[in-house]
C-alpha cells in the first residue's frame, strides 16, 4: 500500500476513534452508562430515544449505520460504523471530508475519487476488503506471526470486558485452532480484542488476544459460531 494512503487512513481512524471516545466518556459522565461496544451504544440510543446530542460545541448526530460531527452549521467529522471489529470502515467521501476539516497535510488524497480509486487498487492487491460499500485494511496482508496453540487442553474460558465464557474441548474448537494459521503481529493494539485461556486440570497453560480482523477469515466463522453459542457478541 503506498505509504501516503497508509497515512491517511490511520489519520481518518485515529480522528474518529477520538471522536467516539469522547462520546462514550460523555455518557458515562453525564448518565453513569458504560458502553463497551458498538451494540451496547445501539442499546443506549434505542433505550434514550435521541439521535442529536451536544457536546460543548460539537453537535453528535447519530443516523442509520453512522455519524456525523458538526460544529455550528459546518460538519467536520463522518463515518459509518465498521464491518466485525472496526469501529468504522473507509467510505471515500467521508473520509476526505473529515481530512479536509483537520489539515492533515495530506492534499494528495483529500479527494473522494482518488480515495476510492485508490482503495479498489489496493482491494484488487489484496491489501484492502470492501464490505458494503465500506473498504478495509486487509490486516493479514501486513506483518503476521503464527500462535502455537496448547495441543493438550480439556477447556477454554474466553474472557471479554468483565465476562468469562467456558467451553469444553470440542472438535470445534480444535477447528478453530487449525485454521488459526497466522495472526496480525500488532493485535495488542487493536480494539475490541478477546482473551482465549486455554486450561487443563483447571490450570492456565495458555493465554492468547483473539479479535476478528486479525485471524484468517476461515477460523473466524469457525469463533463465530462458538461466541454465538454463548450469545457473545461476535465482535464490537
Amino acid at each position: 500500500m503506498e505509504e501516503l494512503f497508509d497515512l491517511a487512513i490511520r489519520q481518518y481512524y485515529s480522528i474518529v476513534k477520538s471522536a467516539y471516545i469522547d462520546f462514550i466518556d460523555y455518557v458515562r459522565e453525564q448518565q453513569s452508562i458504560e458502553i463497551n461496544s458498538i451494540s451496547q451504544l445501539y442499546e443506549f440510543l434505542r433505550n434514550c430515544q435521541q439521535t442529536i446530542f451536544y457536546l460543548d460545541k460539537k453537535k453528535y448526530h447519530f443516523h442509520g449505520g453512522g455519524c456525523s460531527v458538526w460544529i455550528s452549521d459546518k460538519q467536520i467529522i463522518a463515518w459509518d460504523f465498521g464491518y466485525r471489529s472496526w469501529l468504522c470502515g473507509i467510505e471515500p467521501y467521508k473520509m476526505a471530508l473529515t481530512l479536509f476539516n483537520f489539515n492533515c497535510n495530506l492534499e494528495e488524497v483529500f479527494d473522494s475519487e482518488r480515495i476510492s480509486d485508490l482503495c479498489k487498487a489496493e482491494v484488487k492487491n489484496g491489501n484492502m476488503t470492501e464490505h458494503l460499500g465500506q473498504y478495509y485494511i486487509n490486516l493479514l496482508s501486513c506483518e503476521t506471526k503464527t500462535y502455537t496453540f496448547p495441543s493438550e487442553y480439556d477447556s477454554l474460558i474466553i474472557e471479554k470486558n468483565d465476562h468469562k465464557y467456558k467451553f469444553n474441548k470440542t472438535t470445534t474448537l480444535d477447528r478453530f485452532i487449525r485454521k488459526s494459521t497466522k495472526v496480525y503481529k500488532h493485535i495488542d493494539k487493536l480494539d475490541y480484542n478477546f482473551v482465549l485461556v486455554f486450561m487443563k486440570d483447571n490450570v492456565e497453560i495458555g493465554r492468547y488476544l483473539y479479535n476478528d480482523i486479525a485471524y484468517p477469515e476461515s477460523a473466524v466463522k469457525i469463533m463465530d459460531e462458538i461466541l454465538l453459542s454463548a450469545k457473545l457478541p461476535y465482535s464490537h
